[in-house]
């Protein structure tokens, strides 16, 4: 709940409603969650399919986080910010890093477009993905670039929307544009 909570989404409660489906001439129970929002004095549960995505998303990942958390086991989500705001995602990565949240040494591996991240990641956490002309994928480590580009005071997010480190997808082509009508 004080995950749900944290998120600001104004749940005040989560209900189970247990329905008794007839599949196959057998009964076939479904469990489906119901949160319940507080507006005012009133508790207004929800049918889980009219959450929005963010809220969706964010409870179906807090019982994982919370089984790595405790057990110290790695969690690994691809598209970690899809449907969620970056202070969600970035306080995710926190409880991750902080010894009182992760006494365990859990380890959290993702994915993300969300460049605002990497101001929340040592540079040694990221590594950077480049689709290459022959349609294969290249890696490359953020620790491995030298210098003064990726010194620990350096705004990564920044640097890297600014082309430092490559990997980002070239949208400058002007046939595309030409294609679209979108110029002459």
């Amino acid at each position: 709940m004080a995950l749900l909570q944290l998120a600001d989404l104004g749940v005040a409660d989560v209900e189970i409603e247990n329905r008794i489906e007839f599949g196959e001439g057998k009964p076939v129970t479904t469990r489906t969650p119901q949160l319940v929002h507080a507006l005012d004095q009133e508790r207004l549960p929800f049918e889980y399919r009219d959450e929005s995505a963010g809220t969706r998303t964010w409870f179906e990942l807090i019982g994982p986080v919370l089984t790595a958390l405790r057990e110290g086991t790695i969690i690994v989500f691809d598209e970690l910010d899809a449907s969620l705001h970056p202070t969600l995602t970035a306080q995710l990565v926190k409880l991750f890093e902080l010894k009182t949240s992760n006494p365990q040494g859990a380890q959290l591996i993702f994915t993300s477009h969300d460049t605002n991240l990497l101001n929340h990641l040592n540079r040694d956490e990221v590594w950077l993905t480049e689709k290459v002309s022959n349609g294969s994928t290249r890696f490359a480590a953020l620790s491995d670039f030298a210098g003064e580009r990726v010194r620990r005071s350096a705004n990564l997010e920044s640097g890297y929307l600014s082309g430092r480190f490559g990997a980002l997808p070239d949208v400058s082509r002007p046939e595309v544009l030409r294609d679209l009508g979108l110029i002459g």
